[in-house]
């Protein structure tokens, strides 16, 4: 069973790095700023780790449910959010129901404007809307970092893309391609642009039937 298998490593792969992290949690005060070095690096390790699983896990379409995108935006917002970061939001709050998981829909929300903190000076902005014939829910999440090069925009969704490529060096490179991962098993699109005013454009699509 493949979900057991995934399960079965992420545990085998967490419990050494646990282990690591109570070691250096008694490590004397004279070495603290080596602990901390440590717990940073298992911590990364347990990112990376969960992004693994992410990347891997499938959606089961039989437990498809109405999803509301907007609270989901509006959700990711408050999340996301803090003192030194400013993410606006244009929600739509009478959209038609989106179908499919919402913890993966979150999920992808989540990953779009992490990436977009990142590599973004400060605001990002998540919007809500509907196709004409509303057939299509989309999310929209925009920031006004340094943008990209267009012929290097669709190898941002492919797994473990990083540096200049990704906009910077940090991630595991497979937040977006968890991304496109999701959106396909919802039957989605997606897109990335370049914004006029500097920055990028990412929209996310899913069908409301």
């Amino acid at each position: 069973d493949r979900a057991l298998l995934m399960a079965g490593i992420s545990h085998d792969l967490r419990t050494p790095l646990t282990r690591i992290r109570l070691a250096t949690e008694m490590m004397s005060p004279e070495d603290s700023y080596l602990a901390e070095g440590i717990i940073s690096d298992t911590e990364e390790c347990n990112e990376i780790i969960s992004q693994f699983m992410d990347y891997l896990k499938p959606v089961n379409k039989e437990s498809f449910e109405s999803v509301d995108v907007s609270t989901i935006a509006s959700d990711v917002a408050s999340s996301e959010g803090g003192y030194e970061v400013e993410i606006e939001t244009d929600l739509n709050m009478h959209l038609p129901s989106a179908k499919g998981s919402p913890i993966a829909i979150k999920r992808a929300v989540s990953n779009l404007v992490v990436n977009a903190l990142r590599y973004g000076n400060g605001w990002v902005k998540i919007s809500t809307g509907v196709t004409a014939d509303k057939q299509l829910v989309w999310i929209c999440v925009e920031d006004n970092g340094p943008g990209i090069e267009q012929s290097q925009i669709a190898k941002l969704f492919e797994p473990f893309t990083r540096g200049d490529t990704a906009r910077g060096s940090e991630g595991t490179g497979l937040g977006l391609a968890i991304v496109k991962r999701i959106v396909i098993q919802h039957s989605g699109s997606v897109v990335m642009r370049n914004r006029s005013e500097g920055g990028l454009i990412a929209q996310i699509s899913f069908t409301t039937k």
